[in-house]
Formats: C-alpha cells, sequence, structure tokens
C-alpha cells in the first residue's frame, strides 16, 4: 500500500487508494468525500475519466487520481499505464491477503470442528461405557432374580433347564451386544488418536 503511494507520489500524483478485502473495506489516503467517491466509482469500469480526475479499478483495489497531467497527451498516456500497472499489482496482493484470510478462517474451522468432534466421541465412548455397566448389572439382575425363581418354586427339571436357557442366551446376546460396543468404542479411540 505504501509502495504504491510513494510510486504515485514519484509521478507526481495526488492519488487516494481503497482496498477491498474479505473482511471488509480498508481505506488510505482519502477523506470522507473521497471515500464516497471511491466506494461509487468501484463499479463504473475499469478506467473511468472526468477532467483532471480517473479512477483505476480492479476487483480488489480503486485508484482515485485527482491530478492526472492531462495537458501533455504524452505524459497523461505514459502515467495511465504506470498507474494500470500499480492497481495490478495493489490488486494481486489484495487477492493474496484474501487467499491468506480463507486459509486462515478455514484452519479455524477445522481446529472448531476437530474440537467438537473430540468432546462428541469422548461423550460417546462413556455412553458406551455406561451402557456396558449398565447391561452387566442388569444381566447380574435378572440372572439373581431367576435363580432366586428356580430355588423358591418346586420346578421340573425342564422347567429348570429351560429358564437356564433362557438366561444363557440373554448373556451370549449380551456378550454379543458389548463385543459390538467394544468395537465402536476402538474406532472411536482410533479417531481420538488421529484427531489428537
Amino acid at each position: 500500500m505504501h509502495i504504491a503511494l510513494k510510486a504515485l507520489n514519484q509521478f507526481g500524483l495526488n492519488a487516494s487508494i481503497e482496498i477491498r478485502s474479505m473482511n471488509g473495506i480498508e481505506e488510505h489516503h482519502a477523506s470522507p468525500i473521497e471515500k464516497s467517491v471511491l466506494e461509487h466509482m468501484k463499479n463504473m469500469g475499469q478506467v473511468f475519466e472526468y477532467k483532471k480526475q480517473v479512477v483505476f479499478n480492479s476487483e480488489h483495489a480503486t485508484v482515485l487520481v485527482r491530478n492526472m497531467p492531462i495537458e501533455d497527451v504524452d505524459r497523461y498516456t505514459r502515467i495511465k499505464d504506470h498507474v494500470a500497472q500499480i492497481v495490478e499489482g495493489l490488486d494481486l496482493a489484495a487477492s493474496r491477503i484474501q487467499a491468506h484470510e480463507l486459509v486462515d478462517k478455514q484452519a479455524e474451522a477445522l481446529t472448531d470442528t476437530k474440537k467438537e468432534l473430540l468432546e462428541a466421541s469422548s461423550e460417546l465412548q462413556q455412553e458406551l461405557r455406561d451402557l456396558r455397566q449398565q447391561g452387566d448389572r442388569n444381566m447380574y439382575e435378572m440372572t439373581e432374580s431367576l435363580q432366586s425363581l428356580i430355588m423358591c418354586y418346586d420346578l421340573k427339571e425342564t422347567q429348570e433347564l429351560a429358564i437356564r436357557e433362557i438366561i444363557e442366551q440373554a448373556r451370549e446376546n449380551l456378550f454379543k451386544l458389548q463385543s459390538k460396543e467394544l468395537g465402536i468404542e476402538k474406532v472411536i479411540e482410533k479417531l481420538l488418536e488421529k484427531l489428537s
């Protein structure tokens, strides 16, 4: 920005510059009226001439020159070419800044997403552990209740065997379910390792 202003000054030009970035407009060396003019002129085409004033536009930059040498056509043409190159350089610099801002925003979003994933994964791991413990408690309580029933009632051997088979089947089903939960927990652990 300062280099561009210095170059314009070396040509004897009185100029204002506006740089537009992702985070808004960054204006330099412009009065309130000139700021309004710069904002208005940014959509007036690549070069807009009015007497001694010429506005040079690019996607990210606008330069208003207030004292173009209209009396000297050759000098005017040379300076116009040089200012166009300066605006091109400003636009390139602003594009790079914008690209860095975008990368920074994406990195910040990625960090936030990673944090959320870590928290969600940890919570899911804890829920799986709680479910496993609850399943163990429920199985223990059911087994105890059925054992008490078997002892309290005078059951035939076939009835007792049927109840024991039910208990065994329930244990097997619980074991399969807990094996799946452990598999899910291992996947979560690997995810957490990659995210850490």
